[in-house]
């Protein structure tokens, strides 16, 4: 990570093993525990974020803004997550944020999209994931006109496994429904945005 980023990455931090999995509540660093506030999701972040250059932005949601990025240090492309904090003054919500993104970089199966990077820089706090190029479940199903039986139960088993696999990790998904799962190029589901 640059000389930018005020926290590690959640694989050159704190072990793996410290998740919500394991009964232990990881918190952000002392740096991050002790900035004055946490930061709302900004209106705009430069096309310079750390080691991230900003392409463009893919999506906006209740739970912050996520962008296409490209990963200048490993060269490839991310998709970044600047979450929007309901209160100035939620540290509670903010070590949920770490906890929840070190759990979920927990997972490796390939129906669930894998957690790279989370940290903050010039105070904001971020969240980095693997960019899955294709759809999402809900641009896919259309009213009146049903997927077939033997694709729905091909997705649905699919989805499964990568839900079983998460909670054997004791990781809850907190918002799954179509939106959140994209269809990669290859047609497979992919569970995206763990309440992140």
């Amino acid at each position: 990570m640059s000389g930018d980023a005020k926290r590690p990455s959640s694989q050159q931090g704190r072990s793996p093993q410290h998740s919500a999995a394991d009964g232990e509540t990881p918190r952000p660093d002392r740096e991050t525990r002790s900035s004055a506030r946490v930061m709302k999701t900004p209106g705009k972040i430069s096309r310079k974020f750390g080691r991230y250059r900003i392409i463009r932005r893919l999506g906006k949601g209740g739970m912050g803004t996520v962008f296409l990025a490209e990963d200048t240090q490993l060269q490839r492309e991310v998709a970044l997550k600047i979450p929007q904090f309901e209160s100035d003054n939620d540290h509670e919500l903010l070590e949920r944020f770490y906890r929840e993104a070190r759990a979920a970089a927990t997972l490796n199966h390939p129906n669930l999209c894998p957690v790279y990077d989370v940290g903050e820089i010039d105070g904001i706090h971020y969240l980095t994931m693997a960019y899955i190029e294709g759809q999402s479940l809900s641009d896919l199903i259309r009213p009146g006109e049903p997927l077939a039986a033997e694709q729905a139960s091909a997705i649905v088993h699919k989805v499964a496994l990568g839900m079983a696999e998460a909670h054997d990790k004791g990781v809850v998904h907190r918002d799954l429904k179509p939106a959140n799962i994209s269809m990669n190029q290859r047609g497979e589901p992919v569970v995206m945005d763990f309440g992140l």
